[in-house]
């Protein structure tokens, strides 16, 4: 699949990306994650504890569209500075949701690496300590994100 190996490396390093889906109303609905891990080319996985309408909105429609911006600050300055990016400065994962199950073992030990280092804070403890149930998530396409000019040629 075009992009993933690059989507891939993105996922770990972005804190935080936006995965839309579509309300019972038929309207958008954006909720940011953090826990987005890839699990083989065209597949991912989220841990899923608090987003209710996420929940609730990909157990009656599947699809969804994931934003995945690449960088920090430095590699949009640099960008700006230039005048062009030297990579696609963001992706959109679109696909269709897994049910709900129960986290692995190694599925755990993958967010207890990414995320264990904040254990001793309050706000761990209130949102991550019992992260036990996981959404699988299909990928059917990976489209780039284009900026105009700064992103001809990519």
């Amino acid at each position: 699949m075009k992009y993933w190996k690059d989507a891939e490396r993105m996922i770990p390093r972005t804190p935080s990306l936006a995965i839309a889906t579509v309300d019972a109303d038929g309207s958008p609905h954006v909720t940011p994650i953090g826990s987005l891990f890839a699990a083989g080319e065209g597949r991912c996985f989220y841990f899923e504890k608090l987003p209710r309408n996420l929940r609730e909105n990909l157990d009656r429609d599947g699809r969804f569209s994931i934003l995945l911006p690449r960088g920090g600050l430095v590699y949009w300055l640099k960008a700006l500075i230039k005048g062009k990016f030297d990579t696609v400065p963001a992706l959109r994962l679109n696909g269709t949701a897994g049910n709900r199950r129960q986290c692995t073992p190694e599925e755990r030990a993958l967010f207890d690496g990414r995320f264990g280092k904040f254990g001793f804070t309050k706000g761990y403890a209130l949102l991550w300590k019992d992260m036990r149930t996981v959404r699988d998530l299909h990928i059917k396409s990976i489209t780039p994100v284009s900026l105009g000019r700064m992103t001809e040629g990519l």
